[in-house]
């Protein structure tokens, strides 16, 4: 799987992505691996530019991360153009493998773009109701969230926070941040309510 990606010459760029291949055995993997890469194709169709990470060649550990690795791969392009973004697989027999996660950036080493953790709830095991099962008490302190199927605005799963007229309800975590007091963060996010009061109305 690929899509377009426009680079600039002379610039660098990380590709990354988490990648899962457990339940795959050792056999599975006979010259190759899973991957991500940049490639670039000429005016007939050949490839010019193939830049891959390095393989995952065997099953990863679901005891570690639920068996998700993150991989990246680092390019500066000479010529600036079309280039394709890629994850894939080659050189084995009958893998399955899962990708997530893939995102692309300037500098010559992948980050954390979100410095929030569980961000998008998607692990959550709803069938309790509440927010504190399946590990999203890792991340988050509920306090009177629960974590629902809907209204989710993006995947299967929001967190849904039940209001009080006498007090302040939220779900909080802690973000370590070590930068100059004169960065700038932003905080974003989608939220919808059934009702919620006017300044001034209590």
């Amino acid at each position: 799987f690929y899509q377009p990606v426009y680079l600039q010459a002379g610039k660098t760029y990380t590709l990354s992505g988490y990648i899962n291949t457990t339940g795959n055995t050792a056999n599975h993997f006979a010259n190759g691996g899973a991957f991500v890469s940049f490639f670039k194709e000429n005016a007939n169709g050949v490839t010019v530019v193939n830049k891959k990470s390095t393989y995952v060649n065997y099953p990863t550990s679901n005891a570690i991360d639920g068996g998700w690795e993150r991989v990246s791969v680092t390019y500066t392009p000479v010529e600036g153009g079309k280039y394709f973004a890629a994850m894939g697989v080659e050189n084995c027999t009958s893998v399955v493998v899962s990708f997530d996660d893939l995102q692309l950036e300037t500098g010559d080493a992948s980050s954390t773009a979100n410095l929030i953790q569980f961000g998008s709830f998607e692990t959550a095991n709803v069938s309790s109701g509440t927010a504190s099962t399946a590990g999203a008490t890792t991340y988050w302190t509920p306090g009177t969230g629960a974590a629902v199927s809907t209204p989710s605005h993006h995947g299967g799963y929001c967190m849904r926070i039940y209001g009080s007229l006498t007090d302040q309800r939220r779900a909080s975590q802690t973000v370590n941040i070590k930068a100059s007091v004169d960065s700038t963060w932003l905080l974003s996010g989608w939220a919808m309510a059934n009702s919620v009061a006017s300044p001034g109305m209590g």
